[in-house]
Parts: C-alpha cells; structure tokens; sequence
C-alpha cells in the first residue's frame, strides 16, 4: 500500500491531488535581509558562506534587484531567524495570475471565433 502525503486525497479519478500552497515575499524583504544580517553582526560574505551562495547574490537580495527563490529564502529564513515567505492570498494569487502572459491562442482564437462554444457560428453554410 502507498502512503500520500500529508495534505493529498484521492481524486474522482483515482490519482492524487496534493495540496499546493502558494507564497509570497514580504514587501521590502531586501531590507528585511540587511537588517537581520546586521543585527546579527554577520558581513555579506559570512552570511553568503551559511546559505551556501555568493556574495553578490546576497547584495543583489538585499538591493532588492533579486527576488530569492523558494530555497534561497527558506534558508535566509532560518538563518536569520526571520520571514520572508507569507502565504498568498486568494486576490494576490488572482493579481498574479492575471499579469502572466498567455503562451499561445486557444483553438477558438485561431478559428477567429468569438463563443468558445461556436453557438453564433452559422452552420447552415457548407
């Protein structure tokens, strides 16, 4: 027998859905990170070598000019004992979304079709 994780349940379909959770950075997380490094008594280089990255990464972080991936700020997190991943809200998750351009045109943009469903469409022409 398998184990699911903590948060999956079985779907309709006999797979598994697992719970995703989405987050966010706190507004101003670069001077969130140089004020817990300084408080902290740690130079860029000290704290660069603890989360195991460069030292113009952790500047370019704390300049705002990098937004750190997951695992970078889970490590800043627990290194400086601080936080800076929130869990997203319903409208920061719909914000976002909406500002994430479209890859390629659905199948009813390319046929030029204005209802997805064709219910305007004129069948009566062959």
């Amino acid at each position: 027998m398998s184990r699911q994780s903590r948060g999956a349940r079985p779907d309709r379909y006999g797979g598994i859905v697992e719970r995703v959770e989405r987050y966010e950075l706190v507004e101003g997380y670069g001077e969130v990170v140089r004020r817990a490094r300084e408080a902290r008594f740690l130079t860029r280089e000290q704290l660069a070598e603890l989360v195991g990255e460069k030292v113009s990464t952790i500047k370019r972080v704390e300049n705002g000019e990098l937004r750190p991936s997951m695992e970078l700020a889970r490590k800043l997190e627990k290194t400086l004992k601080i936080k800076l991943l929130v869990e997203s809200t319903d409208e920061a998750i719909e914000k976002a979304l909406k500002r994430v351009p479209r890859q390629a045109p659905t199948l009813g943009e390319m046929l030029g079709e204005d209802d997805p469903l064709g219910s305007e469409r004129d069948t009566s022409k062959k």
